[in-house]
């Protein structure tokens, strides 16, 4: 890079040189490079007036030589890095906002060159600059008085001679550009006493060093014109002169001085002010007005006209126009999502459930579909491209699907309009899910939600993995919306309509589905395994037959989700292996055990109860339960005895009532010790009513079946009468079909004499809901008259538990 008059750049080095008016004040960015332009060139102090204009020019033309190299190094940058990628709209976007930022640095680098506000001198800040004019000097004129040098003529050459021709420095050099020498000073130096100019930097005419009476001291007779230097600059005594009695500074040109008619310039005018005229210009040709573009910064490219934006006679308004492209603010018009961004980035995130479980999962950070900005350019001097808006000029680049994902809310990432029947994402944390279910607690996994908990702790395709074999899915039944009887899915399509009520918002009508049925719903690619998707498909009813717990082998039933039920008739064409359940599935293995049993135990201890006619054989029971419920506490815990020594894997409820009914232990492991001591605090209070204890039942084992697989045996013993709303029952027991699982025995005892009609129904009910079932067609009504039959009663019903195997069903697993 040179200047015009050939000078090498090469001594100004482009590091560490800051151009950016954002850094630093115009002061702080043009002083380094007027120090190196001075060291090189000459100073302004050095230069005589009639070359200031060259000096301006010279530095003007090597600050912009400076931004150009500039801009010339970015260039070369940005194109080493994205000129293989010209065809992207990213990069064409950034291409051209870096064009327009490097337009701007240009005309940022332009010298104001208005004059200073202290001195003579021309203002060296950037053009368009805030504050006051400032030519970056002590605004002094550094010259030697001319008086005073033609007061002494043996001075005349070496009292402004600095050059380096000379070989001896001349008395008095050496305060030069220093303070004016005292006459000491002088007088030691044997010299006649010289002054510096006591001017301001830049001023006209001789310089006047305001020591000596040299000049006129009246103020120039156009002193309100501007600049105007301010005291006459003629010979003391003119005045005595007819023809020079006009005091006048040594301005070179007075000067109007009035604001430019441009009002929004805010410089004065620089037409001389003995020239009529009625357009106030100051010295800018260029149009200080901002592009019209909105998003554009950059000046308008006008530089002959400085009032071209003033409005014709015809009152039409100038639109500024910069000159360049300008990038597109709009958004890209074509159909689909122009980007998907989604940053993988892990995060550990506490989750505390309304069932009080607290633990730590995975949430990944959530994917974000953008449209972005249009990449076609405005053509300069225009306000619009033609055609739609475009973030891409590549036709082979396609926009992606609209379609979300309903449980976590990631984009299709498939091209918009694809052809394929399903969508495909990749799945994250299912924050648009929440938790529904039969009870108030609900496990998956470890975790233990409450109904209406959010699921963003679980993923699309883990929750899956996590439910299991033979889970389902749940929805809002599209045909319920019409009305609540108007649907008629069959199971046969994946999907049936709710078996239950799932909370908390049981008024909405549900359809469950089975895992493919699902995705297929929502149509989107089933995001699982292939071999997970297999295992999804099959029934969920595991074997409990207690040689399994004992090997640690798990056998499940070998047909598909919702199978019509098998019976013994069907083994053969199950490959004569294995064996069917009384519950309608085929396992694959073949035992005669019985797996882990919820036994329920609903006894009255109302008022009656406290009657002495039976009594119990255990003494511990004697001193304070020597009645009839002592004598069913005693046989209670023959029972819990007979069954811990034959599976210890039961667990067990005991639910006292008379009016009311409490449950005084739930769902707990076989202890008949411990056990025994929490029935003896029973005792005999109250009136009887049958309805209490039902509903506590069913209420209980809903609750306990989620900790484990067992079967289910009830026995509701009383010695009384009492009614009950039969609606309690039928819930316990259709729950139980409802999830697929054995059907719930139920037995209820009579004790003392005579018959209880309630009773009896209660059992004649729990057998029409065996269908045949082997285990709960064995529900009985049964009579016991006194202790000992009571005892033995109590000893066959532990017995008959060990006979078959039962099941629970997976699919209560549900979300």
């Amino acid at each position: 890079l040179t200047l015009d008059d050939g000078q090498e750049m090469a001594w100004l080095d482009d590091g560490g040189i800051i151009l950016g008016r954002s850094v630093k004040p115009d002061h702080d960015l043009v002083l380094p490079l007027l120090e190196a332009f001075s060291r090189v060139h000459g100073s302004r102090e050095e230069t005589e007036l009639d070359q200031l204009a060259a000096w301006c020019d010279a530095f003007q033309k090597m600050v912009t030589k400076v931004s150009e190299r500039r801009c010339h190094r970015v260039e070369k940058w940005l194109d080493s890095h994205v000129g293989s990628f010209t065809d992207d709209g990213d990069v064409q976007i950034l291409q051209r906002e870096v064009r327009g930022q490097l337009t701007r640095l240009m005309q940022n680098w332009s010298l104001c060159q208005t004059k200073c506000k202290d001195c003579f001198y021309p203002c060296l800040l950037l053009k368009y600059h805030d504050g006051d004019h400032d030519c970056i000097s002590d605004h002094k004129c550094h010259h030697m008085c001319t008086f005073c040098q033609e007061d002494t003529p043996q001075d005349k050459e070496s009292s402004v001679d600095n050059s380096d021709d000379v070989e001896e420095e001349k008395p008095g050099a050496q305060w030069k550009h220093e303070r004016n020498p005292s006459a000491s000073e002088r007088a030691e130096h044997g010299e006649e006493q010289q002054f510096r100019c006591g001017d301001q930097a830049g001023h006209g005419g001789k310089h006047d060093c305001k020591e000596r009476n040299h000049t006129c001291p009246e103020a120039c007779h156009l002193f309100e014109k501007d600049n105007c230097n301010h005291f006459c600059a003629k010979k003391t005594g003119h005045e005595l002169e007819p023809c020079d009695a006009e005091h006048r500074c040594n301005a070179l040109q007075h000067l109007c001085g009035s604001p430019c008619s441009l009002v929004s310039c805010g410089n004065k005018c620089i037409t001389p002010y003995e020239l009529n005229h009625e357009r106030h210009a100051c010295r800018d040709t260029a149009c200080p007005m901002k592009c019209c573009i909105p998003t554009c910064n950059n000046k308008c490219s006008e530089v002959h006209d400085h009032f071209h934006g003033i409005p014709g006679e015809d009152g039409v308004a100038v639109n500024h126009f910069c000159g360049m492209e300008h990038l597109c603010a709009d958004e890209c018009q074509l159909d689909g999502i122009c980007e998907i961004v989604s940053e993988r980035i892990i995060e550990k995130k506490q989750f505390k459930t309304s069932a009080g479980d607290e633990f730590e999962y995975q949430s990944v950070t959530e994917q974000n579909g953008t449209r972005k900005k249009c990449c076609l350019p405005i053509p300069a001097n225009q306000k619009m491209h033609q055609g739609q808006h475009r973030c891409t000029t590549d036709e082979n680049r396609f926009h992606f699907c609209e379609t979300r994902c309903p449980s976590c809310d990631y984009f299709c990432t498939l091209e918009y309009n694809h052809d394929e029947t399903l969508h495909s994402t990749e799945h994250g944390n299912m924050r648009l899910t929440y938790i529904v279910s039969e009870q108030d607690s609900f496990t998956v996994d470890t975790r233990c939600y409450g109904r209406g908990d959010s699921g963003e702790a679980e993923m699309c395709n883990f929750h899956c993995k996590s439910l299991g074999r033979g889970h389902i899915h749940i929805m809002p039944c599209e045909d319920a919306a019409t009305s609540r009887d108007a649907c008629t899915v069959s199971k046969a399509d994946g999907k049936q309509h709710e078996t239950c009520k799932y909370g908390p918002d049981e008024h909405i009508p549900k359809d469950e589905l089975i895992h493919d049925a699902f995705w297929r719903a929502i149509r989107f690619k089933d995001p699982c395994p292939p071999e997970d998707q297999d295992q999804f498909k099959l029934c969920g009813v595991e074997c409990l037959a207690d040689e399994h717990d004992k090997d640690g082998s798990k056998f499940y039933c070998t047909a598909a989700m919702w199978h019509d039920p098998f019976t013994h008739a069907d083994l053969a064409t199950c490959g004569g292996q294995g064996h069917i359940h009384s519950s309608g599935h085929h396992f694959e293995c073949v035992h005669s055990g019985t797996g882990p049993t919820h036994h329920v135990l609903m006894v009255d201890h109302s008022g009656s109860m406290g009657g002495a006619d039976c009594q119990p054989s255990l003494l511990t029971l004697k001193a304070n339960h020597n009645n009839r419920l002592g004598a069913v506490i005693d046989a209670c815990n023959q029972y819990l005895t007979m069954r811990f020594s034959k599976a210890q894997n039961d667990v067990v409820t005991f639910i006292p009532f008379e009016s009311s009914a409490q449950v005084l232990f739930q769902g707990e492991p076989l202890n008949p010790l411990v056990q025994l001591q929490k029935m003896m605090t029973v005792r005999v209070s109250g009136g009887t009513d049958f309805s209490p204890p039902l509903r506590r039942a069913d209420e209980v084992v809903s609750s306990v079946e989620q900790q484990g697989k067992r079967n289910c045996v009830v026995i509701f013993l009383s010695d009384g009468q009492g009614s009950f709303q039969e609606s309690y029952l039928r819930d316990l027991l259709q729950r139980r079909v409802n999830r697929g699982q054995d059907m719930l025995r139920f037995h209820s005892i009579k004790f003392g004499s005579g018959h209880s009609t309630e009773l009896q129904r209660m059992a004649d009910i729990a057998k029409q809901f065996s269908a045949g079932d082997q285990f709960a067609s064995q529900s009985s009504y049964s009579l016991s008259v006194d202790s000992i039959q009571l005892a033995e009663h109590f000893e066959q019903l532990a017995s008959s538990l060990n006979k078959g195997g039962f099941l629970v069903d997976r699919t209560l697993t549900r979300h």
